[in-house]
């Protein structure tokens, strides 16, 4: 079926096609304050009819390095997973955080301003993977029996939806497993469960009565959010048979014997489940084989396909499945891609590519490369935090979406707007300027007065290492403890951002404008009035060898188990080498509470960078910038802020 797109498609979905959502209008970046009047259901035609194409992106697989579904610590996960040792007789944790960081832990301001960021970044849909490797599974150990489901997994379903509805995010909510990698790091005990699901039918139906079915009467509760649901993501990789998954470790997957029926069979309990109690919401997959005819008498709505490519071109596959439009759920770059430029041509092209094969829109799978971390993982930071710092291939997709939606859907959808980004109440105003335009006036309100004007056309500064239009703002007239909105008039279009209460900072001296109050400058370091971001001074740390301490801040008071974030502004004044930011506890401890940020940038420009740790069972923690490396060279530093998050 050639052609679903835009309007052709709402036959096939005109059940649930409404009008716009206002739920959540007063934190949506561009929109002023608005009563929350009703909910109104959104619907995949709606986006299409307004925006023409799906711009989707997977979260949360952006900051945590696997992180798991982020709704719920799965302790029975936590005790099984990780491979063992034979030599030293010992059970290796090869995962780290692995299932161990649930909504609590990450934080739901965290949350908030990254799908905030999201939205401002133009995508207009989340897919969200519910419960990969069996997050809110309660099932019996010995049988693999589905038991129920877990009652705090339900409630944090409610709140990352609450964040969801109140950013106006719509959601593709992706219901069941995605276990193969549980099967590459020898979690067999794990996925052994998993395929009891898959190969035994009256386990297959318990899951999808005593889980599937009360995960969607939660869902059903969202209907201006849970736009889309998706019942499986890339069950092949557990068939027995090589030719229909991707797998590397298809030996360890023969063990457990999931045959194509198995597979399929399970598909059509989970989507009678799911239609069953959602009925107007439409149904996908996300399925990386190319033999769509097995899920030819699933009922699906819509069919997915994932896939990785590293000449961004997509497959024609209508050709296999004829029946419903195609969907790009799970779409990345090889692992080899790297270079931000090279990154930001394969977005585009891949659009370009599915727009050609008539899908209906694509999801951007954001951890890419794996490498050093993952590129992904780098799409939303505000500052430079290691060597693929893919911001700049991020801020031009939004240029790009922009552009195209002007084009697509000109009664809707204008060029030359800002889109400003999350207000963390750090001081820090920052937004996406307009490509070729400089004039702008940013204001703000205080405690809910009126708008006054901050800067016009000059004072917010330029980072040329992030596409050369994010403009950034430090406000320092607005006191601790208020709470704060901003807004950015470009071309006569405003965005504006969430409201935020300014916390204290707990730096002394911060600005450095009383010289070293407060802080231990290295030997080769100094305050300086020749290089300031705000104000009159700053300080200049450098080291000509090879390591050495800059500045030091000391005996700074926190609570234990909280999350603190240090900011900071630095530009590069000579040498081409690493600094670090080291965090200590009360006894003077390298990485006792949380590690490291290391800044490199090579530009002369002043750069925005942001560490965030938790003070664990420190009640006194101490920081200070070191240099790494040879040829470190010199840095000035300015506006250091360590603020309690949330």
């Amino acid at each position: 079926m050639r052609g679903l797109h835009g309007k052709i498609l709402l036959p096939i979905l005109c059940a649930i096609a409404l009008l716009t959502s206002v739920a959540g209008a007063f934190l949506v970046s561009g929109s002023e304050t608005a009563p929350q009047v009703e909910i109104v259901p959104k619907s995949v035609s709606e986006i299409l009819e307004r925006d023409g194409y799906l711009e989707g992106i997977w979260y949360p697989w952006f900051t945590h390095y696997y992180l798991g579904s982020g709704l719920t610590a799965n302790p029975d996960n936590e005790e099984r997973d990780g491979s063992y040792d034979y030599v030293n007789d010992r059970p290796v944790d090869y995962w780290q955080d692995f299932n161990k960081i649930g909504i609590d832990q990450y934080g739901v301001a965290n949350l908030r301003k990254e799908i905030f960021n999201l939205k401002a970044l133009g995508y207009n849909i989340l897919g969200y993977e519910g419960s990969p490797w069996g997050e809110g599974i309660i099932h019996d150990q010995d049988t693999g029996d589905v038991l129920g489901v877990r009652e705090d997994y339900l409630q944090n379903i409610r709140r990352f939806l609450d964040i969801c509805r109140e950013v106006d995010m719509p959601v593709l909510w992706a219901m069941c497993f995605h276990t193969s990698a549980a099967v590459h790091y020898s979690n067999l005990d794990l996925w052994y469960f998993v395929c009891q699901m898959y190969s035994n039918p009256e386990i297959a139906r318990h899951y999808a009565d005593r889980f599937v079915r009360p995960v969607c009467e939660v869902l059903k509760e969202y209907p201006d959010v849970v736009v889309m649901t998706c019942s499986t993501v890339e069950l092949e990789n557990e068939i027995n048979d090589s030719q229909l998954g991707n797998h590397m470790d298809s030996g360890d997957r023969e063990t457990y014997g999931v045959t194509q029926d198995d597979a399929v069979h399970f598909v059509k309990v989970v989507t009678a489940a799911m239609k069953d109690v959602m009925p107007d919401t439409p149904v996908t997959i996300a399925t990386n084989s190319s033999n769509f005819a097995m899920y030819a008498d699933c009922d699906f709505d819509m069919v997915g396909r994932n896939q990785y490519s590293s000449n961004a071109n997509s497959i024609e596959l209508t050709q296999y499945y004829a029946t419903a439009p195609m969907l790009a759920t799970e779409w990345g770059v090889s692992n080899d891609v790297y270079a931000e430029s090279t990154l930001s041509t394969h977005w585009q092209n891949f659009r370009k590519s599915f727009m050609n094969n008539h899908y209906t829109g694509w999801f951007q799978w954001a951890w890419e490369p794996t490498a050093n971390n993952g590129g992904g993982h780098q799409l939303l930071k505000n500052g430079a935090a290691n060597t693929y710092d893919f911001r700049q291939a991020t801020y031009e997709q939004y240029y790009y979406i922009e552009s195209y939606r002007a084009a697509a859907r000109p009664e809707h959808h204008t060029t030359g707007k800002p889109s400003i980004l999350y207000n963390d109440g750090d001081r820090t105003v920052y937004w996406i300027q307009p490509k070729g335009v400089t004039t702008y006036t940013l204001e703000r309100s205080v405690d809910g007065g009126p708008w006054t004007t901050m800067a016009k056309d000059t004072g917010a500064v330029t980072t040329t290492d992030t596409g050369g239009y994010r403009y950034t703002y430090i406000d320092n007239v607005s006191p601790d403890g208020s709470t704060v909105r901003y807004r950015v008039t470009v071309n006569g279009h405003t965005s504006t951002s969430n409201a935020a209460v300014l916390p204290t900072n707990l730096v002394v001296n911060g600005g450095f404008e009383n010289g070293k109050d407060g802080w231990y400058v290295g030997s080769h370091s100094a305050i300086t009035a020749a290089h300031a971001f705000s104000g009159d001074y700053a300080v200049l740390v450098a080291e000509p060898n090879q390591w050495g301490l800059g500045a030091q801040q000391t005996g700074i008071p926190v609570e234990k188990n909280t999350d603190y974030k240090i900011s900071f502004y630095t530009k590069r004044i000579s040498g081409t080498g690493t600094w670090h930011l080291y965090v200590k506890d009360q006894n003077i401890k390298d990485y006792s509470v949380n590690g490291a940020s290391w800044f490199r940038q090579t530009t002369g420009d002043w750069t925005y960078t942001e560490f965030t740790f938790n003070s664990g069972n420190s009640s006194v923690v101490h920081f200070h910038f070191q240099a790494e490396v040879a040829n470190a060279g010199s840095f000035a530093i300015d506006d250091v802020r360590m603020v309690k998050v949330g």
